[in-house]
């Protein structure tokens, strides 16, 4: 994985912590990937947010006992999605994540109660770890009180390992299709593969717009005793 890691020490409020081992975020897994240093491992909880069809072979984590939950957000977020409207992007990444609100408040809601009811550390993910899987953890971390900067500065924490994600999605065994649709976005819409700020702050300005993300979580349909549960799970008291 090239774009993992353990989203714990985000501040919240009153001196509070994410807490370590609790939520991770990353690119697809692969079978034979190294094991992250310094973490408990593996997940017991993976939460896989690709569309049908993305992945070539069985969750490499089915194998070692995870509870692996296959919790689609949305297909034009995906690489084929991406590729299949690169043209029609007007308002390129801040559009995209905008409008995923609109359309996904249900999946939100139920990726929020999958890490609320985990018994131990979660992963998130998707393709390339940016754009579904930096949307559902940004709704997690606001949800629970962590201040805008520091989810801004996690989700652009991406940019940096976005050409060795792509790098491993063209080079990898039976992604070809992938490896193709990343240089077509590369050749027509580089921009779409950046993590910039103003892409999730876009993001969090519709989320404000809407009452903030734990009341739109509730308003999609998650038991405020669910959002309570989820910030016991991923807050460590200050």
């Amino acid at each position: 994985m090239e774009n993992f890691r353990d989203v714990g020490g985000i501040p919240v409020a009153r001196g509070s912590r994410i807490r370590a081992g609790a939520l991770y975020r990353s690119d697809a897994p692969r079978s034979g990937d190294v094991t992250p240093a310094g973490v408990a491992w593996p997940p017991r909880t993976v939460i896989d947010l690709r569309s049908a069809g993305e992945a070539d072979e069985a969750h490499p984590f089915a194998a070692r006992g995870a509870d692996v939950r296959a919790l689609p957000l949305r297909a034009a977020a995906s690489v084929p999605g991406l590729v299949a409207r690169v043209r029609d992007i007007d308002g390129g990444l801040e559009e995209l994540y905008r409008t995923t609100l609109d359309g996904a408040g249900a999946s939100f809601a139920a990726i929020a109660a999958a890490v609320a009811d985990s018994d131990g550390p979660t992963l998130v993910h998707c393709t390339a770890g940016k754009d579904r899987t930096g949307m559902v953890v940004a709704v997690l971390l606001s949800a629970v009180g962590a201040p805008r900067e520091a989810v801004i500065a996690d989700y652009t924490a991406t940019r940096a390992r976005m050409p060795a994600v792509l790098g491993r999605i063209e080079a990898a065994p039976g992604f070809e299709d992938e490896a193709e649709a990343v240089r077509r976005i590369l050749d027509e819409r580089p921009d779409l593969v950046d993590a910039p700020a103003a892409a999730i702050e876009a993001f969090l300005d519709a989320l404000e717009d809407r009452g903030g993300a734990a009341a739109w979580l509730v308003a999609q349909g998650l038991p405020e005793a669910t959002l309570e549960r989820l910030r016991d799970r991923l807050v460590a008291p200050g």
